[in-house]
């Protein structure tokens, strides 16, 4: 009985086997599956790789956010102290003076 399984079953490589048990159609389907998968886990690692570099680019750009934003900050606070100085300054009564005083 084993002598007649092993007639019966084709000598070759693994995809001729799999051919005369299921047929060149289901070879060709399971060979284009595996085209597909294998082709898309690498579009898959190049697209992780991309949203790495973009999230430490963001990252970078936050950071320069923050910088700008404190230095805006520290430029606007200087540009109001000149501000207030010139209105003082300039300014003829007491009253004026007070008023310059009192704008924020």
């Amino acid at each position: 009985m084993d002598n007649q399984n092993d007639e019966t079953q084709p000598e070759g490589p693994w995809w001729v086997k799999f051919a005369t048990l299921f047929g060149v159609p289901a070879l060709i389907a399971v060979y284009l599956v595996y085209s597909l998968v294998s082709g898309q886990s690498a579009m898959l690692g190049n697209i992780e790789r991309m949203l790495y570099a973009q999230q430490a680019q963001v990252a970078e750009v936050a950071v320069v956010a923050r910088e700008t934003a404190a230095a805006t900050t520290a430029v606007s606070l200087r540009i109001e102290a000149y501000m207030r100085q010139i209105c003082v300054n300039s300014a003829d009564s007491p009253a004026e003076r007070n008023a310059c005083l009192s704008i924020r």
